[in-house]
């Protein structure tokens, strides 16, 4: 399988599958979305097999702490349990290897409203473990919902919030950076 960049040109279909595999209230609308890709502060990546799109991730790069941010992950349902998903880790380990390191928001598993959901949360933590991620020692809060932070790389960040601020261009002085909210453990 290749990953390769989703061009802009692709925004429309891709946008529907995120809509597709994603909530609203854990995705931004349409126009944030373009917006963000189109000024180069997302990329949207597909783990391709022939033409057939397997795995998609949207991060956003580029940012002055020098790490990555994985906004979104999301393997095709005829790609789960074969591999596809670790696949997907290891070329996004390749392809963003030149920045201090990739990070990851996962739901918090006590949060969970049922069983079914915590577990599925819990063996995303562990795919992600397996994959060389660790939990950063932080409580971690995106609107409200409780996340754990994971990270691989070259060293954790000294300042998590600051990263989060910037893979969501939250600017400085907004309201909206109280609804992303950072506490050590």
């Amino acid at each position: 399988m290749e990953l390769r960049i989703i061009d802009t040109a692709d925004f429309n279909p891709i946008f529907e599958r995120i809509t597709k595999d994603f909530p609203r209230n854990e995705r931004p609308g349409r126009g944030t979305f373009r917006r963000r890709l189109y000024a180069g502060k997302w990329e949207c990546v597909g783990l391709f097999e022939e033409k057939t799109l397997m795995a998609y991730a949207v991060l956003s790069v580029n940012l002055p702490s020098a790490y990555s941010f994985l906004l979104y992950l999301a393997v095709d349902a005829a790609g789960r349990g074969k591999g596809t998903g670790t696949q997907m880790l290891q070329q996004l380990k390749e392809r963003y290897g030149d920045t201090k390191g990739l990070i990851i928001e996962v739901e918090d598993p006590a949060a969970a409203k049922t069983e079914e959901d915590r577990e599925i949360r819990e063996r995303r933590i562990r795919f992600y473990e397996r994959a060389g991620y660790q939990r950063l020692p932080v409580k971690y809060w995106l609107v409200g919902q409780p996340m754990h932070l994971m990270y691989c790389g070259e060293q954790p960040p000294e300042n998590i919030q600051k990263v989060v601020w910037e893979a969501y261009s939250v600017p400085e002085k907004a309201p909206l950076r109280r609804r992303f909210f950072c506490v050590k453990e």
